[in-house]
């Protein structure tokens, strides 16, 4: 992505549950983001499964905040319901080898500390304002989380917020980091997201 696009990319590492949680990871990541804004202000926000839930969450926290937002956010597979309360769950995890119901659940409880889990500070589902920059969500038809993708697109798409959702009929969660034919398009389709703006 970063060849291809010609811009730097910023792996974060960050302590997860049960080290860390979520209100202390959106200050670490605020802190930082500030830094970066100070030289540059064309920012990208992507991020995976539970990264991509957060990098919405954060967006969210930074606009409340009254900082300048990322020009894009590309989030793939991401978790935006950490209570997992929508029963379609069960369904779509039949289809997906990577990740289950409950284990999931667990660690989202970890993550939300003293937080209630559909508090919209980490579950991004429950958003009011979604004009954060322009959103793709990217998903696949064995992802667990298919059809809280599907619930937030039509959120957007009845908000009237510009935003892309793309589908892959037959790959899982996270399907976009596997070195096989589909995680090179998503790839693809990334660097054509973030060229849209050269």
């Amino acid at each position: 992505i970063s060849l291809k696009t010609n811009t730097t990319l910023i792996f974060a590492d960050y302590p997860l549950a049960p080290l860390s949680n979520c209100k202390e990871m959106l200050e670490l990541f605020m802190d930082l983001y500030k830094k970066i804004i100070s030289y540059n202000k064309n920012i990208y926000f992507l991020g995976d499964s539970a990264g991509g839930g957060f990098v919405i969450s954060l967006a969210s926290y930074i606009k409340s905040n009254g900082l300048q937002l990322p020009k894009k956010i590309v989030a793939l597979s991401p978790w935006l319901d950490i209570s997992m309360s929508d029963d379609k769950i069960y369904e779509d995890a039949k289809k997906d080898v990577m990740c289950g119901v409950d284990g999931t659940k667990y660690m989202g409880s970890l993550w939300a500390n003293d937080v209630k889990t559909t508090d919209p500070l980490i579950s991004p589902l429950y958003l009011n304002d979604l004009d954060i920059g322009e959103i793709t969500i990217i998903t696949g038809g064995y992802d667990i989380l298919r059809s809280q993708c599907l619930a937030f697109h039509q959120k957007l798409e009845n908000l009237n917020i510009k935003h892309n959702y793309i589908f892959y009929k037959n790959q899982g969660h996270i399907f976009g980091v596997l070195p096989h034919k589909e995680g090179k398009l998503v790839i693809q389709d990334i660097v054509d997201i973030i060229k849209e703006d050269y």
